[in-house]
């Protein structure tokens, strides 16, 4: 290769780095989807917002992307104790967070969003680049970024507080994904995007929280179709739910088959800790059956504080936010001794693999773990009859 050509494949080869690292530090700053400036532009554009700012909270306060709030949580803390945003409860659905969101709300430290589960990660802020196939994205995006920082998350009111108090969320499809995006996604775009936030998980035994889930979905089935919400879409698991309120199927039929199904508790949180490499230091995992009981409430709830970096003494207690069991089935919901059997024999290695991976990664002892889920069990079928008819209440 003479000279004149190496100088043309080198300058190529300059040009290529450039717009292969250019394209890629833009995605990591979030302008992907069509979403804003070049990348020069950007970086130019929040160099002038951040001039001059000697503090994180001055940094948040001239803030209005999230590309920004990174480059702001860079500088010194100044005094505050909370990043912005700090903490989200990110999932399981159906294991108690609108009581914890509802428990932090309350603390005079906290700034709770509005609303609760605003969802910004699964309907706005994959990181997919895939196209959305008109008809099947049941839940658009409906917030701008700036209107998610600032109305939703309330940026003004936590600069005002000098990042004093915490501002936090509760979208637990983060945990499972929904039409949008899979739970691997928002892992993945959260990580990259706020790599400072705090989570927070809740994980309920597995039959009482499918039968929740059930229960939740049961409460549209129900409506009339012309009042039912126009993100409510029929599917075969929801037609057998119809059946079951017309007396002519039974939970058992809905739930056999589907539970090994799904992704398993372990495998959602793997997504997590391991494919998105979220620290055990920033990832909070409560089990719904210690910190629900009378008993172990207090503790579970102080631990809680502690870790977000709230003040454990200033709280009200555990509220009971969003139960549906005194309205559907309160004395049970019916089953045959040996249906509930075979849920179990289908669900138990699930659990055993789970409580192993938790103990694994620091988080709780296997037997102590798998104690309070084997005591639900067992008082369920304590409760069968000589007739081996059993009545499953949720707890």
């Amino acid at each position: 290769m003479g000279p004149a050509a190496a100088k043309v494949v080198l300058a190529v080869s300059a040009l290529t780095f450039v717009v292969v690292v250019g394209s890629a530090l833009s995605r990591g700053l979030g302008l992907h989807h069509g979403r804003g400036l070049s990348f020069a532009a950007m970086l130019t554009a929040h160099g002038r917002m951040l001039a001059g700012a000697t503090t994180r909270a001055e940094g948040v306060a001239r803030c209005s992307t999230i590309p920004c709030l990174r480059e702001a949580h860079e500088l010194p803390a100044g005094g505050g104790r909370f990043n912005f945003p700090h903490a989200m409860i990110i999932g399981f659905p159906k294991c108690a967070t609108t009581s914890l969101y509802s428990f932090l709300k309350a603390h005079p430290e906290a700034i709770a969003s509005d609303p609760k589960e605003p969802s910004f990660y699964t309907r706005c802020r994959n990181d997919t680049d895939r196209p959305f196939t008109p008809g099947v994205q049941a839940w658009p995006c409906e917030h701008s970024e700036q209107h998610y920082l600032d109305k939703i998350m309330k940026r003004s009111e936590a600069v005002a507080s000098g990042l004093s108090k915490m501002a936090f969320e509760g979208s637990t499809r983060y945990s499972t994904g929904d039409l949008s995006a899979t739970a691997a996604e928002v892992a993945v775009s959260l990580r990259k995007e706020m790599p400072w936030l705090k989570l927070v998980i809740s994980l309920r035994e597995p039959i009482g929280w499918v039968i929740s889930g059930r229960v939740h979905s049961a409460s549209f089935v129900a409506m009339p179709p012309a009042q039912r919400p126009t993100w409510f879409k029929m599917t075969p698991e929801l037609f057998c739910l119809e059946g079951v309120n017309k007396g002519t199927r039974t939970m058992f039929d809905c739930l056999v088959g589907s539970l090994d199904k799904k992704p398993s508790y372990r495998q959602l949180l793997a997504w997590w800790l391991d494919d998105a490499g979220w620290p055990k230091e920033q990832f909070y995992i409560m089990q719904y059956e210690n910190f629900t009981t009378p008993e172990n409430s207090g503790p579970a709830l102080r631990d809680l504080q502690l870790y977000l970096g709230l003040n454990p003494n200033v709280s009200a207690p555990l509220p009971k936010m969003n139960t549906r069991r005194e309205k559907f089935h309160p004395e049970g919901w019916p089953m045959k001794r040996y249906e509930y059997e075979n849920l179990l024999a289908t669900l138990r290695p699930q659990c055993e693999s789970l409580a192993a991976f938790l103990e694994e990664r620091g988080y709780w002892k296997a037997p102590e773990w798998l104690a309070r889920w084997e005591a639900v069990w067992n008082s369920t079928l304590a409760a069968c009859d000589a007739k081996g008819d059993c009545r499953i209440r949720l707890s």
